[in-house]
């Protein structure tokens, strides 16, 4: 998922003390946003060049100059070099039309990143060369034409200038990701996106694969966004199906011992690091079902089966 560069926050500074705290603000934004966002190829305007290193805060020093600073650490400007940017802005040809005809303004002045942005229902990232760039949310002026009327309404856009910024943005992005999921596949192929506090078994990947965009998917993502919750709050003790029942909008079955008796074998299912467990608990998702395992030592929830019903005593 590609993001933008904010141009209108390039402001200039005072001394370079104040560039090396820009730089390492944005360095470390940038980095955490495509860990934890899945965020990649940063855009920027083609007024500002190819690439950033033409760009300064400060007279004389542009960040090509930073680069070569021998106060500033080696990894920070490692970590600088892996953030991929190039330009124009819009790369796809169906939004290129809507990115010449509107505009988007911040406090009277036009932005380009901020409405690229916009467009590509993204997120942009600001420095944080003033204090209203240190913002999660920036409220815009959006303006376009409609039956040959000039329209202007306020819209927010998503940013982030630091860490903080980005953790604030993780539901935001996981709803965008979830309503344009085309399949079971692509869920499979995200799954550490969706649903970063839980572990999936190999097992899983064959039969998300076969899902379409279906009844059976939805069910299985509202259950999987439940137990992602459980997972992310569970801190400490055993973990306990009944306290999960009795709180989150989710009801938990463990096997009967019968069951477990006659078909433990068919609900046996391997960790990620080879060791085979029995996963008795399960959620039911509509046709189909979903067992799971629980580490009462690293308190770590395992998924190591989503599909049709799996044989028991009675049936």
């Amino acid at each position: 998922m590609e993001y933008m560069l904010n141009e209108l926050s390039l402001n200039h500074v005072q001394t370079k003390m104040q560039v090396y705290g820009l730089m390492e603000n944005f360095v470390h934004a940038a980095v955490y946003a495509e860990q934890k966002l899945g965020l990649s190829n940063l855009r920027i305007d083609i007024s500002l060049g190819k690439n950033l290193f033409d760009l300064s805060f400060l007279s004389n020093y542009s960040i090509g100059a930073w680069l070569g600073d021998f106060k500033v650490s080696k990894d920070l400007k490692d970590k600088f070099l892996i953030i991929v940017s190039s330009s124009p802005l819009i790369t796809d040809c169906k939004l290129e039309k809507r990115f010449e005809e509107e505009n988007c303004y911040f406090n009277d002045n036009l932005g380009q990143g901020l409405k690229a942005a916009l467009i590509c229902n993204t997120l942009c990232i600001n420095f944080l060369t003033e204090e209203c760039w240190n913002t999660n949310k920036l409220s815009v002026i959006h303006e376009y034409i409609e039956n040959n009327d000039i329209i202007k309404c306020e819209e927010q856009i998503c940013c982030f200038g630091n860490k903080y910024h980005v953790e604030s943005h993780l539901d935001w992005l996981r709803k965008q990701k979830f309503e344009k999921l085309k399949d079971g596949k692509e869920l499979w192929n995200n799954k550490s996106v969706f649903f970063p506090n839980l572990i999936f078994c190999s097992s899983v990947k064959q039969n998300l694969n076969r899902l379409g965009k279906s009844i059976d998917l939805a069910n299985i993502i509202r259950r999987l966004q439940v137990l992602d919750e459980v997972a992310m709050e569970w801190k400490a003790g055993s973990f306990s199906y009944e306290s999960v029942n009795n709180t989150k909008s989710i009801v938990i079955h463990p096997e009967s011992q019968m069951t477990l008796d006659n078909y433990s074998a068919v609900r046996c299912f391997s960790l990620p690091n080879g060791e085979r467990i029995v996963f008795s608990l399960h959620v039911i998702c509509g046709n189909l079902r979903m067992h799971f395992y629980p580490d009462n030592q690293t308190r770590e929830i395992y998924v190591g089966y989503i599909g049709p019903h799996l044989r028991t005593w009675l049936y």
